[in-house]
Formats: C-alpha cells, sequence, structure tokens
C-alpha cells in the first residue's frame, strides 16, 4: 500500500537516493532503498493522474541486483490483449507493428486495468532475463512502452475521459519525475553497455573448421541435451558423441558449457529467444 509516508520518505532522503542511482555501472540497491525509490515513483504518478491502479514491473538478474525497472502500464489493452478504441493512434500504431514479438500472455505481463498511465524509462526493448545459472532456463520478457515526448502525446495517453485541464495538471506532475527515471534510464543502459561489452569479449574465431556433424553436435549441446540423447537422434553412440564435443571444444578452444553457448548464440547457431 502506497501512502503519503513514503513520498515524505522520499524528500527526506532525495539528495541521498539520486546518489545511489548516479553510480557509473551498478544498479545493486539495498531492498529497503529500492522499495522506498519505487514507492515514491508510484505515489507522484498517481497523486498526478489521480489513478488507482500502476504496474511496477520490475526484472531482476538476481535476488538483490536491479535490472531493469519499468514504471508503466497501459489503460489501453483489454483483458484478452486487444487495443481499445479509446487508443490513440501512435499507441495504435506502436503496439500492432511489434504485435509478433509477444503473446497476450507476454502483453498482459506489462498491463494494468483501465485507469492506469504510461510512463516510460526508455525505447522498446526485448529484455533476456538470465534467472538462473542454466541457459535452458533462461527467461524471454518483452514490454510495450511509447515515449511521451510531447505534451500533446502525454495529454492524451493520461486524459483517459478526465477534463482537459487535469490532464494538463497530470503532464506537470509527471515531468516532475523525469529526472529520476533519466538517472534510472541512463545507469540501466550504462551496465547494458559494460554486460555487452563482456559478453563480447567472448566472441568466437571468425574462421572455425567443424564438420556437419559437429555443428549438428553443438547445436544440440547448447541446446541441453544430453549425450544420450544426442546419440539416439543422430544415429551415433553415446560415445562417439563425447568424442565429437572434445574434438569440437579444441577446436573452438572453449570447455564449459556457457562458452560453447555464448559461440552458439553469437554464431546464430541457435537463436537467443529460445533460451
Amino acid at each position: 500500500m502506497i501512502t503519503s509516508e513514503s513520498y515524505d520518505a522520499f524528500l527526506e532522503n532525495q539528495d541521498r537516493l539520486y546518489q545511489t542511482f548516479s553510480t557509473v555501472g551498478s544498479l545493486v540497491l539495498p531492498l529497503e532503498d529500492e522499495e522506498r525509490v519505487l514507492d515514491v515513483i508510484a505515489e507522484q504518478l498517481i497523486r498526478a493522474a489521480r489513478i488507482r491502479s500502476l504496474v511496477l514491473a520490475i526484472v531482476y538478474t538476481d535476488k538483490h541486483s536491479l535490472e531493469v525497472v519499468r514504471i508503466a502500464s497501459f489503460n489501453n489493452l483489454t483483458e484478452d490483449g486487444h487495443l481499445t478504441a479509446r487508443s490513440t493512434p501512435n499507441v495504435r500504431r506502436h503496439i500492432n507493428w511489434r504485435e509478433d514479438l509477444a503473446d497476450t500472455e507476454s502483453m498482459m505481463c506489462y498491463s494494468a486495468r483501465e485507469g492506469s498511465i504510461v510512463v516510460v524509462d526508455g525505447q522498446n526493448d526485448f529484455i533476456q532475463s538470465r534467472t538462473t545459472h542454466r541457459p535452458d532456463q533462461w527467461e524471454g520478457k518483452v514490454s510495450f512502452f511509447e515515449r511521451l515526448q510531447y505534451n500533446s502525446e502525454c495529454v492524451a495517453v493520461l486524459a483517459g475521459g478526465c477534463p482537459l485541464d487535469e490532464a494538463e495538471t497530470a503532464v506537470d506532475w509527471v515531468q516532475d519525475t523525469m529526472p529520476l527515471l533519466e538517472l534510472i534510464s541512463a545507469q540501466i543502459k550504462t551496465l547494458r553497455l559494460l554486460k555487452e561489452q563482456r559478453f563480447l569479449a567472448y566472441s568466437p574465431p571468425t574462421e572455425v573448421n567443424l564438420s556437419t556433424q559437429e555443428i549438428e553436435v553443438l547445436r544440440r549441446v547448447t541446446l541441453g541435451e544430453s549425450a544420450t540423447q544426442i546419440a539416439e537422434e543422430m544415429d551415433l553412440s553415446p560415445r562417439t558423441v563425447h568424442t565429437y564435443k572434445r574434438r569440437i571444444c579444441k577446436k573452438l578452444d572453449r570447455y564449459s558449457q556457457a562458452d560453447l553457448t555464448r559461440y552458439a548464440i553469437m554464431t546464430g547457431l541457435i537463436p537467443l529467444t529460445d533460451r
């Protein structure tokens, strides 16, 4: 339950919380601070737009690291995931263009019932959240957001049937939260860039001579199939599969499951969206 006390706590600790988010390359927050920040943002948005529902969707890399913060929810989606007639043309085009990226369940994961508002922290993203150490348990999350760049767009989305002057007041309130949202967004981008650089450091050699059989074995290994399963599917003996795997590891100079999986993803042997 969000109360006025959370907003008062933010005012008292504003400088410290802003400083927390300005730490380059890190978004690891003590749990109590994280909750306070999200409560404060929600409190301001709820006060601004006079709404009763708001989705704060968070994707974690582990129990304590804040990977992505999504402070958003569409008031334009019905329960079955279709856009209502009240949707603005911009929002309607925006969603229809990307409907093939997600099913209804994925879309509703980041949407709320009528009465919510849309505020974004960045561009639209396909987010891969690695929640475990096993690649076969990677989770793909698709989220949809409309960046509100102009007051007219803000009013169109925030109005939702309320008088225009109230909608314009809501826009002013939402814009007051943007410094904090921009800090969050900037640090998310910094963290992603650092992770991408580390990931690309494992990029495969430009030319590796793998046979057709070796490529198929590698593909199946990185998809998590056991030697027995691979042997049955490829009409080989388990011993032969192990021989192939040793040969592949030697050719690629990669000896862990994680490194082999990185190689397979980077070369397009397996799509990241399947992980």
